[in-house]
């Protein structure tokens, strides 16, 4: 395994391992120590809580949150309720 990918897999798993981002739908590029997250979230809160765990792990330089924030009905229903 390389150090990216490693760094790639540590991400990941704090990701899981917090309940506010757990069930969130967030994919992580690794591109040099520089990562990505895209995906869609319920509220501005879990894409902001999704950045800041990043930024804590080791071998990570930069974070690009190409989050988007739910419009729908139905994902505003959740963040109402979350």
């Amino acid at each position: 395994m390389s150090f990216y990918n490693s760094i790639t897999n540590n991400i990941q798993e704090a990701l899981m391992s917090d309940d506010r981002t757990a069930d969130a739908p967030i994919e992580v590029i690794n591109e040099q120590g520089i990562i990505t997250l895209t995906g869609e979230v319920k509220s501005y809160e879990i894409a902001q809580v999704a950045e800041e765990i990043v930024k804590r792990q080791k071998g990570v330089f930069k974070v690009v949150n190409g989050l988007r924030i739910s419009t729908s009905k139905e994902g505003a229903m959740h963040a109402k309720a979350g």
